[in-house]
């Protein structure tokens, strides 16, 4: 039986019984009627697999317009120029090198995101530079107060000896004056 899609013969349904025999009427109608819904599933198969093959497609698009977008703001934000002459900057580089702009785009944002990566740890590095000298020089500023209290307790235990010699000393001229 031919199965047939817009009129145009796609394929055959065969049929087979497992001794000779003629097909009723009855039978030869029912197998037309089973030709017709084969060609039903092989054309919602088709459709099917073409939508499948389209929304691909429009997947690839969206993910590279993606990419052509965030190309097109990094290389405008990097290089001040307006979005329209970013992405003609990204056009001519694709060109040049016989690429697609969404692998050009692609290869742009990555050497961006590096860059930026490479930049915040040569930052990082920076700020704990910069941490240890604090803490070098909070050590040293510790170091010196403490120094200075015990400088000035010792200046401190310096001036009672002085003060007890001239005391000393007073009493003993006091002495020596009351015994003449």
């Amino acid at each position: 039986m031919p199965v047939r899609l817009a009129d145009q013969p796609v394929g055959t349904l065969n049929v087979y019984a497992t001794q000779p025999r003629a097909w009723s009427p009855a039978e030869v109608q029912a197998l037309g009627a089973f030709a017709v819904v084969t060609a039903e599933l092989v054309h919602t198969a088709v459709e099917l697999a073409n939508h499948q093959v389209e929304v691909g497609q429009l997947r690839r698009a969206l993910a590279s317009r993606v990419w052509i977008e965030q190309a097109k703001g990094m290389v405008a934000a990097t290089e001040g120029v307006t979005l329209d002459q970013a992405f003609q900057q990204l056009r001519r580089q694709a060109r040049a090198s016989s690429r697609k702009l969404a692998n050009v785009a692609q290869e742009v944002i990555q050497e961006v995101q590096r860059e930026r990566v490479a930049a915040k740890a040569l930052d990082d590095a920076r700020v704990r530079a910069a941490e240890a000298r604090a803490r070098e020089a909070e050590q040293a500023l510790q170091a010196a107060q403490t120094g200075l209290v015990m400088r000035t307790a010792a200046q401190g235990r310096t001036q009672d000896v002085l003060a007890a010699r001239e005391q000393a000393a007073d009493q003993r001229d006091q002495a020596a004056d009351d015994a003449e």
